[in-house]
C-alpha cells in the first residue's frame, strides 16, 4: 500500500513544482497507516482537493481481503492482505471484531 504516503508526496511536490495539477491517489490496508499518510500530505502543503487515500487493497480481480491488524502499526510496515480467504478465515476476523 502507499504506507505513510511517501511516493505520494514525492511525486505530488516534483508536479507541483512542475507548475502541474496535483491529483494524488493512495491506497493502504492499515487504517492507522492511512491516518499517518493523511497527516504527511497534510503537513506537505497537499489540499484535501489534491489527495485521497482510500482504506483498502488494490488487487487483480474484485473480491474480499483480510488485512492483519497490528498493535504498533508505526514499526510494522510490511503486511500483507490475505485474498481468497477460506469462510473460516473470514468467520475468525468477523468474530475478533478485525
Amino acid at each position: 500500500g502507499c504506507g505513510w504516503g511517501c511516493w505520494l508526496n514525492n511525486t505530488g511536490a516534483a508536479a507541483r513544482y512542475k507548475g502541474l495539477a496535483v491529483e494524488l491517489i493512495g491506497i493502504e490496508g492499515d487504517s492507522e497507516h492511512v491516518a499517518y499518510a493523511h497527516e504527511a500530505a497534510a503537513a506537505n502543503g497537499f489540499s484535501n482537493d489534491e489527495f485521497r487515500i482510500i482504506h483498502g487493497v488494490a488487487a487483480p480481480e474484485k473480491g474480499v481481503a483480510l488485512f492483519p491488524v497490528v498493535e504498533n502499526a508505526g514499526a510494522s510496515w510490511g503486511s500483507e492482505p490475505i485474498r481468497h480467504a477460506t469462510p473460516r478465515q473470514i468467520k475468525e476476523a468477523t468474530a475478533s471484531g478485525h
